[in-house]
């Protein structure tokens, strides 16, 4: 593990600005982690905007 990796257990570690690896081979690159953080904001914040009307 190098400096700056968290480790979420079970073989999965997250690396900053690479992406998250299991057992040492990348599962999601940082882009498609970009994207799928993105994509649950803007969901999240459409059922906030839906449930306030």
């Amino acid at each position: 593990m190098s400096y700056g990796d968290l480790d979420f257990g079970k073989g999965y570690k997250y690396r900053p600005t690479v992406g998250i690896f299991k057992n040492g081979e990348l599962v999601i690159d940082e882009k498609t982690l970009f994207a799928i953080t993105y994509w649950q904001d803007f969901v999240k914040g459409v059922r906030n905007h839906e449930e306030s009307n």
